[in-house]
């Protein structure tokens, strides 16, 4: 509500530059002059989104996911991948804060991935939540014990995964505030 905009006919939404800079010049922000100013700015605040990867590949989950988190949409970027491939090239490509990992995903599963994210010092911060339908073998369980990860069994409860997942995108937004 705070920015002019409209939908085009094919359903996307535009924002006029005026009120952009408005909106700029009210908060107390430079207004960029120029063209590489303003793609700066947008990457700053892309950046300072929570950067959210969900790798699931049942489309039902998917839609369920889009749903619970809808609300989260202005603070967070919310990216999905449908196999542990996609994922993990998603990962090498781009920063993710949260992974959002389906155990049982085609190509590379998501036991595999935790192993490989462990050993890549790039990906080590990132926060793991696990959500599954797998039934875990004992040695499975220990592994992701030792991990110290959070594991969600399907059918999930969409209110906690939310909360979760919101609770997770005001911290991360707290700690990049004060950096």
């Amino acid at each position: 509500g705070e920015l002019t905009a409209w939908k085009t006919a094919g359903g996307h939404r535009r924002i006029t530059k005026e009120s952009i800079q408005a909106m700029q010049s009210q908060r107390g922000l430079n207004t960029p002059t120029t063209r590489d100013e303003t793609v700066q700015n947008l990457k700053l605040y892309t950046q300072s989104k929570t950067n959210i990867l969900i790798a699931e590949d049942d489309p039902v989950m998917q839609k369920v996911y889009e749903h619970t988190l809808r609300s989260l949409a202005q603070d967070a970027n919310i990216h999905y991948a449908s196999d542990g491939i996609e994922a993990l090239l998603y990962l090498g490509q781009k920063p993710v804060d949260l992974l959002i990992l389906d155990l049982d995903i085609p190509a590379v599963n998501g036991f595999e991935m935790l192993r490989k994210i462990s050993v890549n010092q790039k990906l080590s911060g990132i926060h793991v939540l696990i959500v599954t339908g797998t039934e875990v073998t004992p040695d499975q369980e220990q592994e992701l014990q030792d991990s110290h990860l959070t594991v969600l069994k399907k059918p999930i409860n969409r209110a906690f995964l939310q909360g979760y997942i919101s609770g997770f995108v005001s911290r991360a937004k707290t700690l990049k505030n004060q950096i």
